[in-house]
């Protein structure tokens, strides 16, 4: 597909440092094919450049280096309402509305009757070019694709921005240890143990070799796996947003393609800080109390 509109390769841009956005909607904006001639953009067409209306909109978030939280000293300090947010959202909301090879579809109805699936079932029906999506499609959905594919990291912001950034999803495992446990020690001491042993035996198998020698379709894709493992963020105002956060504001905004952040944040942004200031307040009980 990539030969047949004219997409340069894109492996070289990544090395670079030059993966932005405005480079994919350059290269993508164009791309599209009214596949039932209905004059009407559609999940039956083919595009440039797609993805679902919901976690994989709101990885740019972190892809863009607009983090919720970041470390400030041994403390957490809250950055999430940038000066940069307003021009995220309003760049979000051009790119996904705009352009006539670039879709998402907020009411995306496909595999599962989840609107989370738009990007993935459409890229695995050779209905796009370039889709959004989570390292585990390549696990759990395309080893039957039969169109040859890559893997390359989200855009950054722009090509001042020093790094690719990538988010881990709420798909992935987190393990906690409840109040009513009596030896902390002893459950940390073993939950330690797990981990260094999952990091021994466990990554290596699924990273190294399902990922990168069963299947990737080629050398450039083993490399851009690497860029974008090691540049995994977790955010404490993801894990610890409780739908009273804010880490899902961009998807909600540019769903509904509303580019007044300013009036959207001015109505939640006190009730976010208290959820914030009480979440943090339960460390600091417990831990006074140990």
């Amino acid at each position: 597909m990539a030969a047949n509109y004219g997409v340069e390769d894109v492996y070289p841009i990544v090395r670079a440092g030059d993966w932005t956005l405005d480079r994919i909607i350059g290269i993508t904006k164009d791309i599209y094919t009214d596949v039932n001639g209905d004059g009407n953009k559609d999940d039956g067409d083919i595009y440039g450049y797609i993805s679902n209306c919901q976690s994989n909109i709101n990885a740019y978030l972190w892809s863009f280096d607009n983090p919720i939280f970041v470390k400030d000293g041994k403390d957490l300090k809250f950055v999430f309402d940038s000066e940069k947010l307003p021009s995220i959202v309003e760049r979000l909301c051009d790119t996904f509305n705009n352009y006539q090879g670039i879709y998402t579809n907020p009411k995306y109805v496909g595999t599962n009757n989840s609107v989370h699936y738009l990007g993935r079932d459409l890229f695995k029906r050779s209905q796009a070019v370039f889709s959004n999506g989570l390292l585990s499609y390549s696990l759990l959905n395309f080893r039957e694709l039969q169109d040859e594919y890559g893997i390359i990291p989200y855009p950054k912001w722009d090509e001042a921005q020093e790094n690719y950034i990538t988010m881990s999803d709420g798909n992935h495992m987190g393990l906690c240890m409840p109040v009513t446990i009596q030896d902390f020690v002893r459950s940390g001491t073993i939950i330690e143990a797990l981990c260094a042993e999952s990091w021994k035996y466990v990554y290596p198998a699924y990273y190294d070799v399902a990922l990168k020698v069963k299947l990737v379709r080629d050398e450039e894709s083993v490399e851009m796996l690497d860029i974008v493992v090691n540049s995994c963020v977790y955010d404490f105002g993801y894990i610890y947003d409780g739908g009273k956060g804010c880490a899902f504001y961009l998807q909600n905004l540019v769903g509904q393609n509303n580019t007044n952040f300013e009036s959207f944040w001015a109505s939640r942004k006190d009730a976010v800080i208290a959820h914030f200031d009480n979440t943090m307040q339960l460390f600091r009980d417990y831990k006074s109390e140990r």
